[in-house]
């Protein structure tokens, strides 16, 4: 029987519930180093005293051959020596003895240890991105969430446990209609099923229209699964909006200014030429007759009038439009525009 034991291609010990070793493998001296010799008893001598040597070792044999009663049962668990891990398997024989297994996995672990603090590296990388980062599984449900992400939810009126959110749907999670939004993108970026084909929306988060979020979602495109999950980032641009408005409401200001400049020039030289020759002719007495004087005054009236439009449109520092008619053009107010010029005027006084 040992002979047989000896070419077994794994380290292997043969043990009694107290832990006497019966047999073993050739290979058994890479992991206890306990070299082989022809004198088997010796050598199983030396086996039982390099497991007591190795405490650890000892008392997991010890637990493990205490745990199992049935032929067939196992028990299993990692073991380090030095630099080295195996993974020990003990099992149940009929015969009352139990074999011991051991597999370097030395490498395995390495790779495992790696894989995880690449991952610890890029869960640190991703919540530390100044952006909403929520990660969706191919059922549209979320499998992680980044702090950005929870407080924007939370802002939106969200109140749902962060762990609790895990595994539920975004539509669960988020409150309408910014859930509903979300849901919706999120499913078109599914079955788009490719990276280049982002879905891009910018909306009202809340319904008194206090936040602007642009959500952008795109499919987790793996060689075995082209639509594997979906990637959502959220992001607050409401003061982005802002200032965009500010900046086309900057550039109409600087397009009516340039306007109003040229025509207070161009108007303003003939409205004078006109303005002075009508009250020559009425303080001269060039028109006889009431009738003359009444349309010489509406003349230097109406050229007043112009002349103050013109005033108006130069003075602006607002653009603000009115629809005078149904369904017509919007008009410049310039009577509103008026009023906030006249008043930052007093401010100034």
């Amino acid at each position: 029987m040992q002979a047989l034991l000896l070419e077994y291609p794994r380290p292997l010990l043969v043990v009694d519930g107290g832990l006497r070793v019966l047999g073993f493998s050739a290979k058994i001296a890479t992991v206890l180093g306990t070299r082989t010799s022809k004198d088997d008893k010796q050598v199983c001598l030396a086996l039982e005293q390099q497991i007591q040597i190795y405490a650890d070792l000892a008392d997991e044999l010890a637990l493990a051959t205490a745990r199992l009663v049935r032929s067939g049962e196992e028990d299993q668990w990692v073991w380090g020596r030095g630099q080295r891990t195996f993974e020990v398997t003990v099992s149940a024989r009929s015969d009352g003895h139990f074999w011991v297994l051991f597999e370097d996995v030395t490498d395995s672990a390495i790779a495992e240890e790696i894989l995880l603090n690449a991952r610890r590296y890029l869960e640190r990388v991703i919540s530390h991105i100044p952006m909403g980062v929520i990660v969706l599984n191919s059922q549209l449900r979320i499998s992680s969430m980044n702090p950005q992400s929870r407080a924007l939810i939370h802002r939106l009126g969200g109140d749902l446990d962060p762990v609790d959110a895990i595994g539920e749907k975004i539509e669960r999670v988020v409150p309408a209609p910014g859930g509903v939004h979300w849901h919706a993108l999120c499913q078109s970026a599914l079955q788009s099923c490719t990276r280049e084909e982002l879905t891009r929306q910018v909306y009202d988060a809340l319904e008194d229209g206090s936040r602007v979020l642009s959500v952008l979602a795109t499919p987790l495109v793996e060689a075995q699964d082209p639509a594997a999950g979906i990637v959502l980032i959220v992001e607050d641009v409401t003061d982005k909006v802002q200032l965009e408005d500010q900046l086309v409401e900057a550039e109409k200001l600087a397009t009516v200014g340039q306007f109003a400049v040229t025509v207070k020039h161009e108007i303003n030289n003939p409205l004078s030429i006109i303005s002075t020759n009508a009250q020559m002719l009425r303080m001269r007495g060039g028109a006889s007759g009431e009738n003359a004087r009444e349309k010489l005054e509406r003349i230097e009236e109406q050229v007043r009038r112009i002349a103050n439009v013109t005033e108006r449109l130069s003075a602006m520092d607002e653009v603000n439009t009115e629809e005078y008619v149904r369904g017509g053009a919007a008009m410049i107010d310039l009577g509103r525009d008026l009023a906030s010029t006249q008043e930052a005027d007093d401010e100034k006084v």
